[in-house]
């Protein structure tokens, strides 16, 4: 059931790649050099958040609508707070305390970290996703959300994929949230794909199944670990050697969410 939800999630990310890279215009390419020179936070936008965040709260959204509408393109976290606090009513008291303590512990996070992070658009997004792992996990949003799954559909499509951003680090979360999880995700990605490319999105039930050889492997010598990373500007294979034992998987889907500028080291 994993292997298969992954190559259902890998297929729907390559399309989704593809068309990125198809429907670019000739003036897109043509104007490429002049975005990726923006690749700090304007002077007026750091002064603009830095005022914004000194006068937020640490309960509630406005500590994430600080991070609306600037020259890095981080956008998604106001959209993915007000979601969660929308829907908090329809969670346990356990559920809400998650939930709460998450976002809090993002907001306090944002404050604390943004006066000592480079300008850099790439050193700002690191601190944000990085924030965004470790808060969901440490305050277990996987158990507030697992079982009303619903209440995040408007956050898990297509169009928010691109460019990478804290929407694609949510959707990195909740592949680790499980099989039901999972499912439910690639469910969901395949129909917003038949939307758009019909039929075409049922080929990966056969045809993009990922190591699928039943053929055990043997313990002397490590078998090639590959791991498949989807990023906005195409689809990257790599092989790395890694030692493995019988119960070890031998593949992995992850949508990658590096910056423009490369991923950072940890």
């Amino acid at each position: 059931m994993q292997a298969h939800t992954s190559a259902v999630l890998l297929g729907i990310f390559v399309l989704l790649v593809r068309q990125q890279v198809l429907t670019t215009e000739p003036l897109d390419v043509q104007e490429k050099p002049v975005s990726q020179a923006k690749r700090r936070l304007s002077p007026q936008n750091t002064a603009e958040i830095q005022s914004c965040v000194v006068g937020s709260g640490d309960v509630g959204c406005g500590m994430f609508q600080c991070f609306s509408n600037n020259s890095c393109e981080i956008q998604g976290l106001h959209h993915i707070c007000l979601t969660l606090l929308h829907n908090a009513g329809r969670y346990d008291s356990q559920g809400k305390s998650f939930v709460k303590d998450a976002l809090r512990c993002m907001a306090l996070g944002l404050r604390q970290r943004f006066s000592c992070v480079s300008r850099r658009c790439s050193a700002i997004k690191e601190m944000v996703f990085s924030l965004q792992r470790e808060c969901y996990s440490k305050h277990q949003l996987c158990l507030a959300l697992r079982d009303h799954m619903d209440t995040l559909a408007n956050l898990v499509q297509f169009h928010l994929m691109f460019p990478p951003g804290p929407y694609v680090e949510l959707m990195n979360f909740l592949l680790s949230c499980g099989d039901e999880v999972r499912l439910w995700v690639s469910r969901r990605l395949r129909w917003q794909c038949e939307q758009h490319w019909g039929l075409l999105c049922g080929s990966f039930d056969s045809g993009c199944s990922l190591n699928q050889s039943v053929t055990p492997q043997p313990t002397t010598a490590p078998p090639s670990a590959r791991t498949l990373l989807i990023t906005a500007q195409g689809l990257q294979q790599q092989q790395q050697q890694q030692p493995t034992t019988a119960n070890q998987p031998e593949s992995k889907t992850k949508i990658d969410n590096t910056t423009e500028s490369g991923p950072l080291p940890v």
